[in-house]
């Protein structure tokens, strides 16, 4: 059944069992820089990290300058960055004078002479053009790991504050580049844990769980739909930031909800969030029952597959513009 609307055929009745209550873990929403930068510090554990194609933190293998060079020519060939020259020219910049061993000669000043053709009178603090780039730069990067780079088996990085880039080696099961087109890719998405809210019975909370494996399991049918596995989302830290949680499992997109049972009849709220800015992008509620609860999750992951194909088409269209 699809989302709420006003339907007659339930009929919600009083409450009739206990009065429990089962901890819930509050939506995540951007927080502000300080809890941002106190939840960066939290350690992460190597499980944390588990992606559904096995996304490992930064490696400690060396990467080469061919290496490096090859992924830059794939990142600059992409539609994500065709129309963006000067950004284009930025990235292609700082990865070639780290693969000569000229990172010292990354800052912010000698991109401004070098890259932006400023005088050697440039200051920074009345000109921010390379802070304004560079934070361009990285939105694009993420977008086109997002999307036509999600099979790409080296990553190129710029930490926020930074210059240098840092690359991380992807480890993909074996065949699965080779047999998948990019352009099917629609996204990296995360699933948590949904929430089971109001007052509830054992077999509630066994009806939500399967609620979320259902709708997990449904999402990762989808041919080109990247899951962080299930292991990585349920061991998350509680009060992540929606853009701390993507960074840490490598997700595009992450998916939260609730389940509110009734009696015979359960109201399931899902939510739909940017993981690059934090902001929500799309809601609905579902009004359903036991036994059409396979057809409601059908429903479900049929919209969430169609917002985030949409989201990831608005996205490319905007870094195409110049």
């Amino acid at each position: 059944m699809g989302p709420v609307k006003n339907n007659k055929d339930y009929t919600v009745a009083p409450f009739s069992r206990s009065d429990r209550t089962i901890e819930s873990r509050p939506r995540v929403t951007p927080s502000s820089s300080a809890e941002k930068a106190a939840h960066g510090k939290a350690h992460t554990s190597k499980s944390d990290l588990l992606h559904h194609r096995l996304v490992p933190e930064k490696t400690s293998v060396p990467i080469t300058g061919a290496a490096a060079q090859t992924e830059l020519k794939q990142v600059l060939a992409s539609q994500v960055f065709a129309k963006s020259p000067r950004i284009r020219h930025l990235l292609q910049h700082i990865v070639l004078q780290w693969s000569s061993g000229n990172s010292d000669k990354l800052d912010g000043y000698n991109l401004a002479l070098d890259v932006f053709k400023r005088e050697a009178s440039f200051e920074s603090a009345l000109d921010p053009i390379v802070r304004v780039e560079m934070a361009r730069l990285r939105v694009l990067l993420a977008k086109y790991y997002a999307g036509e780079g999600c099979y790409d088996r080296l990553r190129i990085d710029i930490p926020k504050g930074a210059y240098v880039p840092l690359f991380t080696e992807l480890y993909i099961r074996d065949g699965e580049a080779s047999n998948s087109n990019h352009s099917d890719c629609l996204g990296s998405v995360i699933v948590l844990p949904f929430l089971l809210q109001g007052p509830f019975l054992d077999s509630d909370t066994l009806y939500t769980a399967g609620v979320y494996d259902e709708i997990l399991y449904l999402l990762t049918r989808l041919p080109g739909m990247r899951v962080v596995s299930r292991i990585s989302a349920t061991q998350l830290p509680q009060h992540l930031d929606a853009r701390l949680i993507g960074e840490q499992v490598g997700a595009r997109f992450i998916v939260e909800g609730s389940v509110l049972c009734l009696q015979n009849t359960c109201l399931i709220a899902v939510h739909l969030s940017d993981a690059i800015d934090g902001y929500n992008l799309w809601s609905e509620r579902y009004l359903t029952s036991p036994d059409k609860i396979t057809d409601t999750m059908v429903h479900i992951v049929e919209d969430l597959a169609a917002k985030i194909e949409s989201s990831r088409k608005c996205a490319s269209n905007e870094a195409e513009r110049p």
